[in-house]
């Protein structure tokens, strides 16, 4: 049926009109009116193309050109489907997974090699602050320090996104001929002039390419115009979702967030009801056996109230462990740590502790819950890998240096089998624990942590067979 109605333009075909009703149930004004828009759209691609269509005696419509006219037309059809194909395979090679640093890498690799762009820089728009921004990927940081106010004649930039056409410095006329910023971005670019290209899609104004252009490469600019820009709107669509994409991601992240902290609030006031209650018994237990209370009694009350404070930083509404730095005894912190492991993990795992401790090391400013929860960590890890019992040693000493910088050291080191070398590659990394079920394989991982955040340092040295050493320096902030 289209085959036939393409081949006629006489009313008096009425077996057409009557086998498109018998086919498809289309009535006869209908498909006229189909007919004279498909005609409508014929002459105006025709036009665009320089195609004059003409009417013969016998109606049919025909191509009203010389040979050479027809070559032309012929070779301008065919540098534009050259340039659909070019970004058309653009198009398909754009991964929406990719970083926005590799999404600017591609689109600057493809200014080279489609039209000669050796030298480009993007400045993606601020819409808070209202200015053009350099972007510099993470090897290069020259770009960042460059911004353009997003106002009409600042730049030859600004001017390019607000108009939404692609300018150059030699044919622009602007108040001042060659701003400040402008004649930067030139001399960044090592170029006598720019040709500045918009990025736009769908009505979004997202910034603008500027790439160097020397006056004898005018010839080959206005003869690539069509297809520079044809690339712009892909680019900017690029940019655009992946925009949308990061905006889509962040609010399921403060979604998640807000759920967590729900949970954590439900959590925190679950928890610490019966944290409350063995306090109190502890409490009552100590009055009750007066002088004859133990130590212990005190040390797990601590630890208890510590647990609470842990339980806190669940939550950032509900406040975090005291973060301001205290006077530290640590040799004092360390034998308490000793002696309520004695009473337990030790006796279990047939541990000794060895203390070496410097008695001339001084008080240190530091948060005390974070290096006490440090120190757990590692005595524990230490007590865990003496699985046939052995020693665990604790060493500290005054003023050991790391280069310039004066630290104190603790040394926590134990008699196991050492470290597997699959762990010690990546040891402060999460991995699959190797002791067994109850133990995440997160406690290396949350030391280094906790050192970081003491501003210190961690070492290990492990040989097996013989055992693993831990060594932690800290600041000597007195």
């Amino acid at each position: 049926l289209a085959a036939q109605l393409s081949r006629f333009d006489s009313p008096r075909e009425a077996r057409v009109f009557e086998s498109g009703y018998a086919l498809f149930g289309l009535s006869q004004p209908l498909l006229e009116e189909i007919s004279s828009d498909v005609m409508a759209q014929v002459n105006k691609t025709a036009g665009s193309l320089g195609i004059s269509l003409v009417k013969r005696d016998d109606s049919t419509a025909v191509i009203k050109a010389r040979v050479d006219q027809r070559n032309a037309i012929l070779k301008r059809l065919g540098e534009h489907t050259k340039d659909l194909a070019f970004i058309g395979a653009i198009t398909r090679n754009n991964d929406y997974s990719d970083q926005i640093d590799d999404v600017i890498g591609k689109m600057r690799r493809d200014l080279k090699v489609l039209f000669g762009f050796s030298a480009t820089a993007v400045f993606l728009l601020n819409k808070e602050n209202m200015v053009l921004e350099g972007y510099s990927s993470s090897k290069d940081e020259t770009l960042s320090k460059l911004s353009i106010d997003f106002k009409e004649n600042r730049s030859l930039a600004a001017n390019a996104l607000l108009q939404k056409r692609i300018l150059d410095s030699f044919n622009t006329v602007l108040p001042d001929p060659f701003p400040v910023v402008d004649r930067q971005i030139c001399r960044l670019l090592a170029a006598q002039g720019m040709v500045v290209i918009p990025l736009i899609a769908k009505n979004h104004c997202l910034g603008v390419v500027a790439a160097g252009l020397e006056a004898t490469d005018l010839p080959k600019l206005k003869a690539k115009l069509g297809l520079i820009a044809m690339f712009s709107g892909e680019a900017a669509q690029s940019f655009l979702n992946h925009r949308q994409i990061d905006e889509l991601i962040l609010d399921r992240l403060n979604t998640i967030q807000t759920d967590f902290q729900l949970q954590a609030k439900k959590v925190i006031h679950e928890a610490n009801n019966p944290l409350s209650i063995i306090n109190n018994y502890l409490y009552l237990l100590g009055q009750k056996l007066g002088e004859n209370s133990p130590q212990e009694i005190g040390l797990i009350q601590q630890e208890i109230n510590r647990v609470g404070e842990l339980i806190l930083t669940l939550s950032d509404t509900q406040g975090a462990i005291n973060e301001d730095n205290d006077l530290v005894d640590i040799n004092v912190l360390i034998q308490d740590l000793v002696s309520l492991f004695k009473g337990g993990l030790f006796t279990s795992y047939r541990v000794n502790s060895v203390l070496k401790l410097d008695d001339k090391l001084p008080k240190i400013a530091l948060s005390k819950p974070k290096l006490k929860q440090l120190l757990t960590n590692l005595i524990k890890n230490a007590a865990e890998a003496l699985s046939s019992g052995g020693n665990v040693t604790i060493t500290t000493q005054d003023r050991v240096y790391l280069g310039s910088k004066c630290c104190v050291q603790i040394e926590i080191k134990d008699e196991g089998l050492g470290i597997p070398e699959k762990i010690s590659n990546n040891l402060f990394s999460p991995v699959i624990s190797t002791k067994g079920a109850g133990h995440s394989g997160l406690g290396l991982t949350i030391a280094k942590n906790l050192v970081d955040e003491l501003s210190g340092t961690i070492s290990c040295s492990s040989v097996p067979g013989e055992g693993t050493s831990f060594q932690i320096f800290l600041p000597r902030k007195t």
